[in-house]
Order: C-alpha cells, then sequence, then structure tokens
C-alpha cells in the first residue's frame, strides 16, 4: 500500500511524527501496534513518520492511510492530515467514538457503529434547526 499523493514540507513529517510517537505513547501502544491497527505496514508508517528505508519526507498520506491513523490513535476524522497540513486538530477528538474504537469489536462493527453515531448527530442537528425554522415562523 503507497502512502504518498503530495509533494510538501519536512516540516510536515516532523509535526506528524511528533504528534504519532506523542499519541501512541499515552495510549501505550507501539508504533508496530499503531500500524496494525491503522490497517498499513510498519514500513508505511516508517515512511510518513521520516524515518526507515523507504522514507520519502515529502509523502502526504493517502485518506484511506491517515483514516486509518486517525482510527489507531483515537483522533477524530481528519486529525492527522490537519497535522499533516499544518492546521491545529480539535482537540481531543471524539469521545464516543474513541470508546467505541477502544472496544475489541470488529473493524466492520465498529465502522458501523460510528457510521450510526454520524448519521444520528446528522439527524439531531436537522431536527433542530427544523425546530428552530417553525420557532421563527410562529414568533
Amino acid at each position: 500500500m503507497g502512502q504518498c499523493v503530495n509533494v510538501s514540507t519536512p516540516q510536515n513529517v516532523a509535526r506528524l511524527n511528533k504528534a504519532i510517537e506523542d499519541r501512541a505513547r499515552e495510549l501505550g501502544k507501539s508504533f508496530n501496534q499503531v500500524a496494525r491497527d491503522a490497517g498499513i505496514t510498519t514500513e508505511t508508517l516508517s515512511a510518513l513518520r521520516g524515518k526507515g528505508k523507504k522514507r520519502d519526507p515529502g509523502s502526504r498520506p493517502y485518506e484511506k492511510t491517515a483514516r486509518g491513523i486517525d482510527r489507531a490513535l483515537q483522533w477524530a476524522e481528519g486529525t492527522t492530515m490537519a497535522i499533516w497540513d499544518g492546521r491545529t486538530p480539535e482537540e481531543g477528538g471524539d469521545p464516543a467514538i474513541a470508546e467505541i474504537e477502544a472496544t475489541s469489536l470488529s473493524r466492520e462493527q465498529k465502522d458501523i457503529l460510528i457510521s450510526v453515531l454520524k448519521n444520528a448527530r446528522a439527524g439531531v442537528l436537522q431536527q433542530a434547526r427544523e425546530m428552530e425554522a417553525q420557532q421563527k415562523r410562529g414568533a
């Protein structure tokens, strides 16, 4: 599995490497565990961190790879790419998703539950918008 699509700066690699190291340490995970949980090879993870034989310190992660790292590190979706791009990721991620990720369910079961959670939230937000619109019309 390849890991790059666009070239960027060495600072991006350093920023992502530090974030991965810090979060793996917080979770008590080895880099082998992070790679396994992310569904990528240790070589791919090493390359993204600017380490190992195949390092390419300008390789932007593919979206699928980044999503896997987000899951493995219990980060909110999009955190890996935000760090890579120099943006500030949402602090702490989504605790509900992190709890789902921490279960011993299969990847498919976790993905289904996360999808249900996101759809439920979207439905609640839509309902809130509709209620707000009704209030404005009635006021």
